[in-house]
């Protein structure tokens, strides 16, 4: 019995002691830095504890320390949001349905949507939408003065006949 408590005392020391790390790659950094958050609706999974290059430089790994009784679902899909008007950004977690989960390590594909990638084209094409729509007003005015300036001009309409 004696000898059995050192191997079970190591294997809980171990068991608790491993980190739960999980790895994001990303196409670029797009402002996460170290001590940034991961969370899902509102509640704090984790830090960032890295940001690297990844791919020989084609793309960015950045590794968080997950809190220790946090699982996170396959497939879940991990964003990178912006948290301020400064810029600061964090990982915010959307969980799937799997009943599976990731692993201490395993890495996973993360990915931004820019909210002012659009905004421009956006922007202008309701800049172009309300010019026409001036446009169509001011002309049907213009055409209805120039009719109501005929009408008003001749009491009597003649059409020519061959």
């Amino acid at each position: 019995m004696k000898k059995i408590i050192p191997f079970i005392f190591l294997f809980i020391v171990t068991a608790c002691s491993s980190e739960n790390i999980l790895h994001i790659k990303l196409p670029e950094t797009y402002g996460l830095q170290i001590d940034n958050q991961i969370q899902s609706e509102g509640q704090q999974l984790g830090t960032i504890t890295d940001v690297k290059l990844f791919d020989k430089g084609q793309s960015i790994l950045v590794s968080a320390k997950l809190n220790t009784a946090v699982e996170i679902p396959i497939d879940s899909k991990f964003e990178v949001v912006p948290i301020d008007v400064l810029g600061s950004k964090m990982i915010e977690v959307t969980y799937s349905n799997q009943s599976e989960f990731y692993h201490s390590n395993d890495t996973v594909v993360g990915f931004y949507i820019d909210p002012f990638e659009n905004l421009m084209d956006s922007l202008l094409l309701n800049t172009v939408n309300q010019l026409i729509e001036t446009t169509i007003i001011l002309d049907s005015l213009e055409a209805e003065y120039y009719l109501d300036s005929i009408f008003k001009n001749h009491t009597s309409i003649v059409i020519p006949t061959h």
